[in-house]
């Protein structure tokens, strides 16, 4: 099941993270730039590529993440530590960005929600809602007792196919 969440979550909220990137791009950029004209900078007009670093960053992510998914389903106790601690990692953006950034906004005196329709704002809550709840999920799930005996068993099992191959004439 850890598999799964590990190779579904992470690919479905970056697709979702990326448009809506190219749907708000123009209207998060005109609500930022009218923030910042009032403590003197010059506005930065919204370019049409600005949601690609977006989806190029979602990409190599994800595909990391994939490759570090196979070897969780290999047995590979690597990948495991290497996937929770990345999942922590999310986990921890998620809730500095979801907490903080409604924050940062109101203080430097823009709406809280940048002037979005309130859809995009929902749209914008339920994926944050299933980043959390698919990273919380995969953390739980990759550090419970079977999935401890799945990587114990699966370590065994390739010790000795490693040793059969060793000697042969066994």
């Amino acid at each position: 099941m850890a598999f799964w969440i590990a190779m579904v979550v992470p690919l479905l909220v970056s697709t979702l993270d990326t448009v809506f990137a190219y749907l708000a791009n123009d209207m998060i950029t005109s609500v930022l730039n009218a923030a910042l004209e009032q403590y003197g900078v010059e506005p930065v007009p919204a370019q049409d590529t600005d949601w690609i670093y977006t989806a190029v960053m979602y990409v190599v992510l994800v595909a990391l993440w994939i490759a570090f998914g196979f070897q969780l389903r290999a047995g590979r106790n690597w990948a495991r530590v290497t996937l929770i601690v990345l999942a922590a990692v999310w986990l921890c953006f998620e809730l500095l960005g979801g907490l903080l950034a409604p924050v940062i906004y109101v203080a430097l005196g823009m709406p809280w929600d940048l002037g979005l329709p309130i859809g995009m704002v929902v749209l914008t809550l339920l994926v944050r809602a299933l980043a959390l709840t698919g990273t919380i999920t995969f953390i739980v799930l990759a550090c419970r007792k079977p999935s401890n005996q799945y990587y114990q068993e699966t370590r065994y099992f390739q010790m000795a196919q490693w040793r059969a191959q060793a000697a042969p004439w066994r």
